[in-house]
């Protein structure tokens, strides 16, 4: 997402109309930073919140899916991985080391 973020967004729309570049690099940087925070301070309030984050993330691109049809399958890709993101963070949400 960083490196290659026109790559990324053309993968993500598919035959839909691609994302901005820079709209990739935010979202990495968010990811990347979310990840390290987690990796350095692996604590259960620390993963709740990116839990929620990638949650908020999720319901965002499916609003933007209904809104906006012409980004429908780069929304509906962000977002299954949002969840994603929320559901693997999910055990150390409930349980965690801290």
């Amino acid at each position: 997402m960083l490196l290659r973020p026109d790559a990324v967004a053309a993968a993500a729309a598919g035959d839909g109309t691609r994302p901005r570049a820079e709209l990739i690099v935010v979202l990495g940087l968010r990811e990347l930073t979310q990840g390290l925070v987690i990796l350095r301070w692996p604590a259960r309030p620390i993963a709740t919140v990116g839990m929620a984050v990638d949650l908020l993330h999720g319901m965002s691109m499916l609003a933007a899916r209904r809104l906006t049809p012409t980004f429908r399958t780069a929304a509906t890709r962000s977002a299954v991985a949002a969840f994603a993101g929320a559901t693997a963070l999910l055990p150390a949400a409930m349980g965690g080391h801290g």
